[in-house]
């Protein structure tokens, strides 16, 4: 078993008999020949949920202390933590390291096309989505990866913003000239 040299050592963990692999528990005992000083906790236990809703019982319930990660609760749940349960928990959050992505098949009809693509971006409005879906915990990117994560603190250009004008222009060949022909110029 492997005994490691961080502030913890592996004591043992439980395996899903369903598929053999997957680890529902793993314990960790505190290392107290750690070069860095013995931990305050004296055991640590790391478990799997399958969803973000068993994670919100058992921190509810007093089963779980911590959640930690990219996923294990919901930015609704995140949001109800920090509303209606500040008083008993606390939510610390970091720079967004990951990016909730809309993927365009670029191989086949009508995606195909840059104009298409470039007309589906600008009719995307990301900052309603970002508040209403995420409660403003993430961030509006233009690119793949946020400018916190690792070698991406840069600005791509062009930048494709929300542009229902532009999105028009690019999906309806003609639309500009028939704009212009409706005009009264009197």
């Amino acid at each position: 078993a492997p005994i490691g040299t961080g502030p913890f050592k592996f004591v043992s963990k439980e395996v899903d008999p369903a598929d053999n692999t997957t680890d529902l528990s793993v314990l960790f005992a505190r290392n107290e020949a750690y070069w860095g000083g013995a931990p305050a906790i004296e055991f640590l236990e790391v478990k799997y949920f399958n969803d973000t809703d068993a994670v919100e019982a058992a921190l509810l319930s007093g089963d779980l202390d911590m959640a930690l990660g990219i996923g294990p609760l919901t930015s609704s749940q995140v949001r109800n933590f920090e509303t209606k349960h500040s008083g008993t928990f606390e939510t610390i959050r970091s720079d967004v390291f990951q990016n909730t992505v809309i993927v365009l098949n670029t191989g086949m009809a009508p995606t195909d096309d840059i104009n298409v693509r470039k007309a589906i971006i600008h009719a995307i409005n990301k900052a309603p989505m970002v508040e209403e879906e995420f409660f403003g915990l993430n961030q509006v990117v233009s690119q793949l990866f946020p400018k916190s994560a690792p070698f991406s603190d840069i600005n791509l250009f062009p930048q494709w913003d929300y542009d229902l004008e532009k999105a028009a222009l690019l999906n309806c060949p003609g639309y500009l000239e028939r704009r212009l022909a409706a005009i009264p110029w009197n």
